[in-house]
């Protein structure tokens, strides 16, 4: 898996254009790099039809590859792809959602909703016709993985901590 390497800089105007630069490059390779055999993800075969585009939203912000190696998860309510936030120069998850799933009083909650316990909601967008985005912190385990690692099987103090 490759990464990207950023060095700071002071000035605004720097990291404006060290972001971009990191965007072309990420861009260019992003979809030949996300046809390869050897990145699945074990979502080819589920029920979805992706656009195998490169999709930017956000102002530029954040973008994904839909493609099945970029899935991390499928739901009754939308599909999850691992994307980039060029803002925080982090790895997100990305949930596209059809606007007839979307719940305003939902999101308003979870974005009034902050804990360390909670995984953090980055952003809402509603850009393209028809479909949102919620962007959320990317975390290397779900919850249910990480209850089958406890010896109890559930949350509780020791292991929230």
């Amino acid at each position: 898996m490759g990464g990207l390497i950023c060095e700071r800089r002071t000035s605004a105007a720097n990291v404006n254009q060290v972001a971009e630069e990191i965007k072309l490059q990420h861009n260019q390779h992003q979809l030949k790099n996300d046809e390869s055999i050897n990145n699945e993800s074990g979502f080819e075969d589920y029920d979805y039809e992706y656009s195998h585009q490169l999709i930017a939203f956000g102002k530029n912000r954040f973008e994904y590859s839909d493609v099945p190696s970029k899935c991390i998860g499928h739901g009754s309510f939308g599909t999850v792809f691992k994307g980039y936030d060029f803002k925080s120069s982090k790895a997100v998850a990305i949930k596209k959602m059809n606007n007839f799933n979307v719940k305003p009083d939902e999101l308003k909650t979870m974005q009034s909703v902050s804990s360390g316990f909670l995984v953090s909601l980055v952003d809402i967008c509603e850009e393209q016709v028809g479909i949102t985005h919620i962007v959320m912190e990317l975390c290397d385990i779900d919850l249910e993985k990480f209850l089958q690692n406890t010896s109890t099987g559930h949350l509780n103090e020791l292991n929230l901590t």
